[in-house]
């Protein structure tokens, strides 16, 4: 293999390393809600910073 072929596939490498890095953005950081309406419900679901935790399906259970 040549030295300019070497630089190109790690330079690919390089790129397509930070193009899926760039592409795990976490989203905004949590602000609890101060006061919820009587007539309204308020759900907080909490997911893992993992990768595994995409795929993860949370049992969610309503009163007991």
């Amino acid at each position: 293999m040549t030295l300019r072929r070497s630089r190109i596939q790690m330079t690919l490498a390089m790129v397509a390393i930070a193009t899926t890095a760039s592409g795990c953005v976490t989203g905004p950081a949590f602000e609890a809600v101060a006061i919820v309406p009587p007539e309204k419900a308020l759900i907080y679901v909490y997911r893992p910073p993992v990768m595994h935790g995409a795929v993860y399906a949370p049992e969610i259970n309503v009163g007991d």
